[in-house]
């Protein structure tokens, strides 16, 4: 005899677990869509920054652009080594010194640990998925009861990091150099401006300013992803 009684608990453990794997996936997504996918955002970052002014040597922006495009293929995999020849002061030169070819190479272990972790929780939220629309028959009440929970357990771990994004942005720099002693096992990530260009190209406002914006991203797509299922809510009970 199929077991047809509802099963609240199963249905909040796996909104909740589909919530949080999802969350995760997508604010790895939005670091992509942004550093990978956005037209413009380090050429807008770097006029905003004048960082051309703070290189050390006279740079066009071609030809910083053209490093961050080959330090960025590196980071995601798609590039072995980080020798960048490009022109500074009118002569071709390496970019970058051996102390921030070290510092790179920890970034990409992180960078390339994002992708696995985007890619393992994606399945994780899609098996979820599989597993209750394939179940369905044996239990018919989990379906409605995920759909009705994984918006209100989404909304709630929205604002908990609403909050905890509201405590970072009042003193970024705190927790910018947190963020390095918490993923980074040395101090390779403590460039010197008058000897390294890495940091010059890149200044902490930059980072500030992504975050935002993948943060932005992120709560745009989760948003979309909370309504979807408050429409397959109300669709169902239109016409049940």
């Amino acid at each position: 005899m199929e077991d047809k009684r509802r099963c609240p608990g199963a249905a909040w453990v796996l909104s909740l677990l589909f919530s949080l794997t999802m969350m995760l996936c997508l604010l790895l997504t939005a670091a992509e869509i942004l550093l990978y996918r956005t037209p413009g955002w380090f050429e807008k970052e770097y006029d905003k920054y004048m960082v051309l002014e703070d290189v050390r040597g006279e740079m066009s922006m071609e030809s910083a652009l053209q490093v961050t495009e080959e330090m960025m293929d590196y980071l995601k995999g798609d590039r072995k080594d980080l020798t960048v020849m490009t022109t500074i002061d009118g002569k071709q030169q390496e970019f970058f010194s051996n102390r921030e070819k070290a510092h790179l190479k920890d970034c990409r272990a992180l960078f390339l640990g994002g992708f696995r972790l985007r890619n393992i929780t994606a399945l994780i939220s899609m098996g979820i998925l599989g597993v209750l629309c394939f179940g369905r028959n044996q239990h018919p009440n989990r379906l409605p009861d995920f759909i009705v929970l994984v918006p209100k357990i989404t909304g709630v771990l929205l604002a908990i990091t609403g909050l905890t994004a509201l405590i970072v942005s009042g003193s970024f720099d705190r927790y910018f150099v947190i963020f390095h002693h918490l993923f980074f096992d040395n101090d390779l990530w403590i460039l010197n401006p008058t000897e390294d260009n890495l940091i010059n190209l890149l200044p902490e406002g930059f980072f500030s300013d992504t975050a935002f914006r993948i943060g932005e991203i992120f709560l745009l797509m989760e948003l979309a992803m909370c309504a979807a299922f408050m429409g397959i809510r109300r669709k169902r009970v239109t016409y049940k």
